[in-house]
């Protein structure tokens, strides 16, 4: 339970952190983008015309957007294989897990009449643990699903 946590405060400080990482701030005269760079007494402004915010808000409505925002267009394959096989493989652990905890269940539930569907093929003790494995890599997929999601936020910033 102690991982779950300090995992989803990982998660939450890099979904928040993303929007103020960058050394950027917004000129309301005109709506552009200043970067400022201090170099010993010395501090260059530059106008960029764009805007950290919008491409963090734009890859937060869609996954990739911001990337397209910034003109980095050869990230957003990379932001939609990474989370679709972290979701992928979420999903087919979590079915893998029913099965198992369903047929767990069967097993142990002091019926003669129930036959799970793992019969002859595992013991008690591997049918908890293929269970009890497809759990954990279940959460552990979902994880890594939402540190893809907070990746592609923090490079959408930079």
């Amino acid at each position: 339970m102690k991982l779950r946590t300090a995992i989803a405060v990982t998660v939450v400080s890099l979904t928040w952190v993303a929007p103020h990482a960058a050394a950027q701030q917004i000129d309301s005269s005109n709506n552009v983008s200043v970067l400022a760079v201090a170099d010993s007494n010395k501090v260059d402004v530059a106008y960029t015309g764009h805007s950290v915010r919008k491409a963090v808000r734009y890859s937060a409505m869609l996954p990739g957007l911001g990337q397209a925002y910034n003109r980095k267009y050869w990230k957003i394959p990379i932001i939609y294989g990474l989370g679709g096989f972290t979701t992928y493989s979420a999903v087919q652990s979590g079915r893998l897990y029913i099965r198992h905890r369903n047929a767990y269940r069967l097993r142990v539930d002091n019926d003669p009449n129930t036959i799970d569907e793992f019969a002859g093929q595992m013991n008690n003790a591997v049918l908890r643990q293929n269970r009890d494995f497809y759990r954990q890599q279940r959460d552990l997929f979902w994880i890594l699903t939402a540190g893809v999601y907070a990746l592609n936020l923090v490079d959408a910033s930079v």
